[in-house]
């Protein structure tokens, strides 16, 4: 009687186990001076754009080249990478 109530204590202690991943960037957007300073001027590549909206307290980020077409609305918690025609970062703005 006694093994079979270690096993189901067991497996309930092992449900309870949680593990706390990275907080997720929830908004609003924050980019400052000393923000813009230490990102425009790189070379934009795919994986800097998760540690820049991270950075940047951003739920979401998106990409925008020269010409692209934009929307006007604005979402506090959206990140705006804006490229150059070279491919590097020009601006980063929050909207």
């Amino acid at each position: 009687m006694r093994m079979a109530t270690i096993p189901v204590l067991f497996g309930l202690m092992a449900g309870c186990t949680t593990t706390d991943g990275p907080v997720e960037p929830a908004g609003p957007c924050r980019v400052d001076m000393s923000f813009q300073m230490r990102y425009v001027g790189s070379e934009f590549k795919m994986p800097l754009r998760e540690e820049i909206q991270y950075a940047a307290n951003a739920r979401i980020a998106r990409i925008l080249h020269p010409d692209d077409p934009v929307t006007k609305d604005l979402r506090p918690d959206r990140l705006n990478i804006l490229l150059g025609e070279d491919g590097k970062i020009n601006a980063l703005t929050c909207g």
